[in-house]
């Protein structure tokens, strides 16, 4: 399918998409790129030689996608399911081995397909498939990984820990040995992205690095939020790491204040009451929210000792906040 054709209709399926096959060997995960790149020059071919092609599989007024006839054969040669996705040429893919054992295919710029099913084809091949897919903004798919590696020495590993400890990405060190905790395959809030992540290690001479796969349908009527990553009192030490860096991320902090106050640990009274002194007024009462709903006496208490320190504003929303949540108990 020719990109200018693609651009011609301007569907609302555009998505950005990428497969990670996951192979045993090195050998097996090049032998499985090979035959992707195989199959999508032969679906590039057959639009090559039939350029009006594309009206028969496409409208742009219902928004409809057929598949191809070379997909309709890759489907029965596969065994697989080739639903209502077309897949662009591999003009707008890039393909490559990663880590020895992972087959990453990616859109370069957008596609019209969701990367399906690309991850069956992944494990038709004897790997298994992961899709991480964004189509018009929206995720519908959402890939995470724990990672481990050794850096050559402590204060290596430190300098890394330092470096890429974020309020929903856990890094974690243990001697040399660090641990990426929940992190996303794709770039998150300014993190870097697990192919971004695994670059900067390897430049840093960081050895044995070893990860594990998640991957959440957000789209399947069987998907529960609860199991996505969460916080837990386990996390309160690294979370109110983060919160007290400087100079601070608001961005950061926000989100933290979010999280503590939804854990409820009182250990998490100190930093949400420095939100009642937030630069951004806007934040002062979300302090004030998340302490009260810690729901402990000592963050009530809180409230009421910040009352002659804060501003006319912050004081008068402090009051109306305890005046609601003393009426409630």
């Amino acid at each position: 399918m020719r990109i200018s054709i693609w651009q011609q209709f301007s569907s609302n399926h555009s998505s950005s998409f990428t497969v990670i096959g996951e192979f045993a060997t090195r050998a097996d995960a090049e032998r499985a790129a090979d035959e992707v790149r195989a199959i999508l020059k032969r679906i590039e071919d057959w639009y090559t030689e039939h350029p009006d092609g594309i009206e028969g599989v496409w409208s742009p007024w219902d928004w409809g996608q057929e598949p191809s006839p070379p997909e309709l054969e890759l489907a029965a040669q596969y065994q697989i399911q080739w639903e209502d996705e077309v897949i662009d040429s591999p003009d707008i893919t890039n393909i490559r081995i990663v880590l020895d054992r992972l087959v990453i295919m990616e859109t370069v710029r957008q596609a019209d397909g969701g990367g399906q099913p690309f991850d069956q084809i992944m494990e038709r091949l004897g790997g298994k498939g992961y899709i991480f897919s964004n189509i018009v903004g929206e995720q519908r798919g959402l890939v995470i990984f724990d990672l481990t590696c050794t850096a050559p020495d402590e204060t290596t590993a430190q300098q890394i820990r330092d470096k890429h400890l974020a309020f929903n990405q856990r890094v974690r060190r243990d001697g040399a040995k660090l641990f990426f905790d929940r992190w996303y395959f794709d770039d998150m809030d300014g993190e870097l992205s697990f192919l971004e992540l695994v670059q900067r290690l390897q430049m840093s001479n960081c050895a044995d690095i070893t990860y594990t796969f998640t991957q959440f349908d957000l789209e399947s009527d069987n998907f529960d939020a609860a199991q996505l990553p969460h916080y837990g009192r386990n996390d309160i030490d690294e979370l109110l790491e983060v919160f007290s860096k400087r100079p601070p991320d608001w961005f950061n902090r926000r989100e933290i204040a979010y999280i503590l106050g939804d854990i409820g640990d009182p250990r998490g009274i100190p930093a949400l009451v420095e939100m009642l002194y937030a630069y951004d007024p806007l934040d002062r009462p979300l302090g004030i929210r998340q302490l009260l709903r810690i729901n402990d006496p000592s963050a009530v208490q809180a409230l009421r000792d910040a009352l002659p320190t804060v501003d006319k504003t912050t004081r008068q929303l402090i009051e109306d906040a305890l005046a609601k949540f003393n009426e409630g108990n």
